[in-house]
């Protein structure tokens, strides 16, 4: 299988242009979104507007509105909130692709729409492992929004998140200092230095050869021993080398679920037309509607 995928490799240029090739675009995923009280636009719209490039997580492959989406919700209701259509395959056409004796657990066993909840200054990998809500196929999930912000700036130790100095010391690569960053990027330095490569789905600034499925095994099968743990906790990213952030924010979501009706399909399949979209006309899809808002505009200051 190493082989193999060695091949796969050469073909496709790296593992980006691999999980390319075998999952969905922004525009097949999502069909139809309305900011506030704006007009609906396509999937096609959205993304181009909305959506940043696709960045591959442990959560799957995810599509970020950070840095890029300018809307601000004007009212503390659902209305003046974004309103999300998206695609997903089937079961059976996804269930027959999967081996389970070699898949990841969560590619295997269980399917849905993760929505993860970030801020500016966390990479999305980073976010998505930590605060990440899975919903189930053909729901409508109403999504309140709630934000944190945690205030160290008085403390003599801690980064502001756009200092160059600290980025390039703390967490090479990312766009922004955070503590979760920096030690994110500790797991990358202890890949270069444990097994002589990258994780693919981290920030790789010295464009290290990356990590096949065998390599990333053996990575952290040396992780989980003592002297693993001693040797990644040497690294840049350790707990003890990543300073607190200056000014952190975090959201968490209060979600809810309902059944969907055929309606939002028949909407996926109108804005497929509209869109002269036809790849996918012939195929049994389900989908997942998102309304995301803020409650209210008060939130927690520590």
């Amino acid at each position: 299988m190493e082989r193999e995928y060695g091949l796969l490799v050469e073909k496709y240029g790296s593992v980006t242009g691999i999980l390319n090739a075998v999952t969905r675009s922004c525009e097949d995923t999502v069909f139809f979104c309305r900011l506030g009280l704006g007009k609906d636009l396509s999937g096609r719209q959205c993304c181009d507007e909305n959506f940043s490039e696709a960045v591959y997580t442990t959560e799957g492959k995810c599509y970020s509105t950070a840095g890029k989406m300018l809307y601000k919700q004007i009212h503390a209701v659902k209305p003046s909130g974004i309103m999300l259509g998206l695609a997903m395959a089937s079961e059976a056409e996804v269930s027959q692709k999967f081996d389970v004796t070699t898949g990841a657990f969560q590619a295997t066993m269980f399917r849905g729409l993760t929505l993860v909840m970030t801020g500016q200054t966390d990479h999305i990998a980073t976010a998505a492992s930590k605060r990440s809500y899975l919903t189930l196929p053909n729901t409508m999930n109403s999504v309140a929004l709630e934000k944190t912000v945690i205030d160290s700036s008085g403390l003599e130790q801690c980064a502001r998140s756009d200092d160059p100095s600290v980025i390039l010391r703390h967490a090479p690569g990312y766009p922004h200092y955070t503590k979760d960053n920096c030690q994110f990027a500790g797991v990358q330095a202890a890949a270069i230095a444990m097994v002589k490569c990258a994780l693919s789905w981290l920030p790789n600034p010295d464009n290290q050869p990356e990590c096949s499925p065998l390599m990333v095994t053996r990575l952290f099968q040396l992780l989980f021993t003592e002297s693993g743990e001693a040797a990644a906790g040497s690294t840049v990213g350790s707990t003890a080398s990543c300073p607190l952030d200056c000014i952190h924010e975090t959201f968490k979501a209060r979600l809810t679920s309902g059944q969907i009706t055929q309606n939002l399909k028949a909407l996926r399949d109108f804005q497929a037309t509209l869109s002269n979209d036809t790849q996918e006309e012939d195929v049994d899809v389900d989908v997942v509607g998102f309304q995301i808002h803020y409650p209210s505009f008060d939130f927690i200051q520590t």
